[in-house]
């Protein structure tokens, strides 16, 4: 079998072959050592995307907290402003009456 020919097989029809030529040869140590290094690459690249989709995750929620967080810090802000505004007037009104009075 040719090279291009192998790569143009579907997985099904690679199986099969692979099944029909195997009943006739001898694997090397090799091979076993090879088909354990791909499972493990498999593993890891699964592994890999369940991490990757967790910190997505994550980065979502703290995206959300940081938005929550600006809020408060914006309201805090309008409200430090205001009682600011308020203690000037108190004294004024204060220095008014006692000027007044």
């Amino acid at each position: 079998m040719k090279w291009h020919e192998m790569v143009a097989m579907t997985d099904e029809e690679l199986i099969a072959t692979f099944d029909a030529t195997s009943v006739n040869t001898v694997v090397g140590l090799d091979w076993f050592r090879e088909e354990l290094t791909r499972r493990a690459f498999e593993r890891s690249a699964v592994e890999s995307q369940e991490l990757a989709k967790a910190s997505l995750e994550e980065a979502r929620e703290a995206r959300a907290l940081a938005a929550a967080s600006l809020k408060v810090a914006n309201r805090n802000y309008w409200v430090a402003i205001g009682a600011f505004g308020a203690a000037i007037l108190l004294g004024l009104v204060q220095i008014w009456i006692a000027v007044a009075g």
